[in-house]
Protein backbone atom coordinates (compact mmCIF):
# COMPACT_ATOMS: atom_id res chain seq x y z
CA UNK A 1 0.00 0.00 0.00
CA UNK A 2 1.34 3.39 -0.98
CA UNK A 3 1.39 6.14 1.63
CA UNK A 4 1.80 9.72 0.58
CA UNK A 5 4.99 11.33 1.75
CA UNK A 6 4.59 13.61 4.75
CA UNK A 7 6.94 15.10 7.31
CA UNK A 8 5.76 12.35 9.70
CA UNK A 9 6.64 9.56 7.28
CA UNK A 10 9.98 11.26 6.61
CA UNK A 11 10.78 11.05 10.35
CA UNK A 12 10.09 7.32 10.36
CA UNK A 13 12.51 6.82 7.44
CA UNK A 14 15.56 8.29 9.20
CA UNK A 15 18.49 6.51 10.79
CA UNK A 16 17.76 8.52 13.94
CA UNK A 17 14.28 6.96 14.16
CA UNK A 18 15.64 3.47 13.46
CA UNK A 19 18.12 3.86 16.34
CA UNK A 20 15.47 5.31 18.65
CA UNK A 21 12.97 2.55 17.91
CA UNK A 22 15.59 -0.09 18.72
CA UNK A 23 16.45 1.78 21.93
CA UNK A 24 12.78 1.81 23.01
CA UNK A 25 12.34 -1.90 22.22
CA UNK A 26 15.46 -2.66 24.26
CA UNK A 27 14.22 -0.49 27.15
CA UNK A 28 10.97 -2.46 27.11
CA UNK A 29 12.82 -5.81 26.72
CA UNK A 30 11.06 -6.39 23.36
CA UNK A 31 7.76 -6.90 25.23
CA UNK A 32 4.34 -5.41 24.61
CA UNK A 33 3.82 -3.20 27.67
CA UNK A 34 0.02 -3.59 27.57
CA UNK A 35 0.22 -7.40 27.40
CA UNK A 36 2.65 -7.27 30.32
CA UNK A 37 0.21 -5.13 32.33
CA UNK A 38 -2.39 -7.84 31.68
CA UNK A 39 -0.03 -10.53 32.98
CA UNK A 40 1.02 -11.89 29.58
CA UNK A 41 4.47 -12.06 28.02
CA UNK A 42 4.28 -11.12 24.33
CA UNK A 43 7.34 -10.70 22.09
CA UNK A 44 5.38 -11.06 18.83
CA UNK A 45 5.09 -8.21 16.35
CA UNK A 46 6.51 -5.54 18.66
CA UNK A 47 6.26 -2.01 17.25
CA UNK A 48 7.11 1.37 18.74
CA UNK A 49 4.08 3.61 19.24
CA UNK A 50 4.07 7.41 19.45
CA UNK A 51 1.69 8.06 22.36
CA UNK A 52 1.28 11.62 21.09
CA UNK A 53 0.84 11.15 17.32
CA UNK A 54 3.47 12.81 15.13
CA UNK A 55 0.72 14.69 13.32
CA UNK A 56 -0.15 16.39 16.62
CA UNK A 57 3.33 17.10 17.97
CA UNK A 58 6.47 16.26 16.01
CA UNK A 59 8.64 17.74 18.77
CA UNK A 60 8.07 14.54 20.82
CA UNK A 61 9.05 12.19 18.00
CA UNK A 62 12.20 11.01 19.83
CA UNK A 63 11.10 11.58 23.46
CA UNK A 64 11.46 8.33 25.44
CA UNK A 65 8.60 9.22 27.79
CA UNK A 66 6.17 9.38 24.87
CA UNK A 67 7.26 6.18 23.06
CA UNK A 68 6.20 2.65 24.02
CA UNK A 69 6.59 -0.90 22.71
CA UNK A 70 3.29 -2.52 21.74
CA UNK A 71 2.20 -5.64 19.88
CA UNK A 72 0.36 -5.06 16.62
CA UNK A 73 -3.08 -5.55 18.21
CA UNK A 74 -2.46 -3.12 21.07
CA UNK A 75 -0.81 -0.64 18.69
CA UNK A 76 -3.98 -0.60 16.58
CA UNK A 77 -6.13 -0.27 19.73
CA UNK A 78 -4.00 2.66 20.91
CA UNK A 79 -4.31 4.33 17.50
CA UNK A 80 -8.10 3.97 17.75
CA UNK A 81 -8.05 5.56 21.24
CA UNK A 82 -9.14 2.37 22.99
CA UNK A 83 -6.12 2.63 25.33
CA UNK A 84 -5.77 6.05 26.88
CA UNK A 85 -2.65 8.11 26.35
CA UNK A 86 -2.33 8.60 30.11
CA UNK A 87 -2.28 4.83 30.73
CA UNK A 88 0.36 4.37 28.01
CA UNK A 89 2.39 7.28 29.36
CA UNK A 90 2.35 5.76 32.87
CA UNK A 91 3.69 2.52 31.42
CA UNK A 92 6.72 4.32 29.98
CA UNK A 93 7.53 5.45 33.50
CA UNK A 94 7.75 1.91 34.86
CA UNK A 95 4.15 0.83 35.46
CA UNK A 96 3.91 -2.12 35.52
CA UNK A 97 7.49 -2.98 36.36
CA UNK A 98 9.44 -4.92 33.79
CA UNK A 99 10.90 -8.32 34.61
CA UNK A 100 14.52 -8.18 35.78
CA UNK A 101 17.18 -8.20 33.11
CA UNK A 102 19.24 -11.41 33.24
CA UNK A 103 22.79 -10.83 34.43
CA UNK A 104 25.70 -12.28 32.50
CA UNK A 105 28.46 -14.03 34.32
Amino acid sequence: RYKSRTQQTDIRCTNKWTRKSIEIRERDHYLCRVCLAQGAINYDGIEVHHIIPLAEDESRAFDDDWLISLCTNHHKAADRGEISREVLHQMTRGYPPLPPTPKNG
